[in-house]
């Protein structure tokens, strides 16, 4: 047999908030949310957006996590198809065996900024 390996590490921003959600016979929490990162390249940023998703209660306990989080997941690459409008589709999701939550987003990036009076 081939040794083969499947692991992905990630660490970003969450891009906006999850979406919980109870799934099957509405015991089992689905958590879904976008996770990007950026890296840099001469003067340039480059950002990717992973998709990533939780279960169980790993969902439960991250149910409430907001856009601009920083966060740590590690996890495996999975390919999945659906339908849509009668036509097969692809998409890539990293399904999280951990979740590290290591700051909120800042006041000033969830709070539009005002004028200050003086």
């Amino acid at each position: 047999m081939i040794a083969s390996m499947n692991k992905v590490m990630v660490m970003g921003r969450v891009e906006s908030d999850a979406d919980h959600r109870l799934v099957g016979d509405g015991t089992k929490g689905k958590l879904g949310f976008r996770l990007r990162t950026e890296r840099q390249w001469k003067e340039q940023t480059f950002s990717t957006v992973h998709r990533i998703v939780a279960w169980g209660s790993m969902a439960e306990q991250h149910k409430s996590l907001k856009a601009g989080a920083t966060v740590y997941v590690d996890g495996r690459l999975e390919n999945r198809k659906y339908e849509k409008d009668g036509e097969t589709k692809w998409i890539s999701e990293i399904s999280a065996g951990d979740i590290q939550v290591f700051g909120a987003p800042a006041a000033s990036e969830t709070l539009p900024e005002e004028e200050i009076p003086f």
